[in-house]
């Protein structure tokens, strides 16, 4: 039997790549193996045809020479696979790394995947004047649209334990939720300064996830001092409990650097008929015009106010508008089930494997 490579096979926290390897092994002609299962069986490297690679260039360690140990090391093992006959499939998810410290050399290993990729998968059409601008590359004639994956039912649908009840939140409040890993190009600082505008209103501000960062973390909790509007969780949403949290949300809130290019919530949201804040994002523009509380902003200076703009928005259709409010998260559910279907994301890997194998 021949196999598909996948990098990653298999991770711990992220049903992503459970979603993507799924929709990859639909086709039982071909055995996935990991990378390292590959690279130690000369048999299994001699059967392989496309090797599948997500984030390769996120090389990020607190060690120098560690990082660019690995950056010669990932460049030595694309090009060991493609010697051997292997076909090389790379998926963008960043514009840029989001590690300052190590985005110079995490750049040049993505132009470095982007050029040796034999097809490049784009989770959003932003990605081809991304890629442009940021590498000077034209990848439109190797580049193939597999849309980012919904999570309707991925994460089950069952409420562990009543998330306002142990926050102490009233069944009336309006309930703006951060999900995920805590990090500086998100801007948790930008909901901290929101809360203190709607300091003494219904609406409260529910912070959950771990920091990538425990400094960062102590600086976040130190600007929410005071403010009784915002829960800082500080702890990793297990996946088991993640409808809990978006059962209890009625927006969730994503203040990311406009330099981000894709983003997993985005699609978590409306996948519990949850409304979205956000910039206007590539991921974000997959939607239609209106779906999202969607703003956009040039200049670091302007992220505030427009971000207060969509959160005054979506504040009045809440409480005022509550048909509108409600027909939005319904809009976007329909959507996600129409475009971000796992039997597409089958359908379209299936066609990619026929024409490279």
């Amino acid at each position: 039997m021949d196999n598909l490579i996948c990098y990653p096979l298999r991770t711990d926290k992220s049903v992503y790549f459970e979603v993507i390897v799924n929709a990859i092994s639909h086709d039982k002609k071909y055995e996935l193996v990991s990378l390292k299962e590959a690279l130690h069986d000369r048999r299994k490297l001699k059967s392989s045809k496309i090797a599948f690679f997500s984030f390769y260039e996120d090389i990020k360690s607190s060690s120098k020479f560690k990082v660019y140990a690995k950056f010669i090391q990932h460049i030595f093992v694309i090009k060991y696979l493609k010697a051997h006959g292997v076909k090389i499939v790379h998926t963008v998810h960043n514009g840029v790394s989001h590690d300052l410290n190590c985005r110079a050399i995490e750049s040049k290993l993505a132009k470095f995947l982007l050029t040796e990729a034999d097809r490049v998968i784009m989770l959003c059409d932003e990605t081809l004047s991304v890629v442009k601008k940021n590498y000077n590359l034209d990848i439109s004639g190797k580049a193939v649209k597999i849309p980012h994956p919904n999570y309707i039912g991925i994460y089950g649908n069952e409420v562990k334990e009543d998330i306002r009840a142990k926050f102490h939140i009233s069944p009336n409040d309006m309930v703006v939720l951060f999900l995920g890993l805590v990090r500086p190009y998100k801007n948790i600082e930008l909901i901290i300064q929101l809360a203190r505008d709607y300091k003494g209103k219904d609406v409260k501000f529910l912070i959950a996830g771990e920091a990538y960062d425990p400094e960062y973390m102590k600086k976040i909790r130190k600007l929410a001092s005071g403010l009784d509007n915002v829960i800082i969780t500080g702890e990793f949403v297990e996946n088991d409990n993640m409808a809990s949290y978006l059962s209890a949300a009625d927006v969730m809130i994503l203040p990311y650097e406009n330099t981000s290019l894709n983003s997993g919530p985005i699609f978590i949201g409306p996948s519990f008929k949850t409304n979205v804040i956000c910039p206007d994002i590539g991921s974000a523009k997959e939607f239609p015009d209106g779906y999202l509380y969607m703003y956009s902003y040039e200049k670091k200076v302007e992220h505030y106010k427009k971000l207060k703009g969509a959160m005054d928005t979506a504040v009045n259709e809440f409480f005022y508008h509550k048909q509108v409010f409600d027909g939005k998260r319904n809009a976007l559910y329909e959507f996600v089930i129409g475009y971000n279907s796992e039997a597409i994301l089958k359908e379209k890997y299936a066609m990619l494997i026929v024409k490279l194998a």
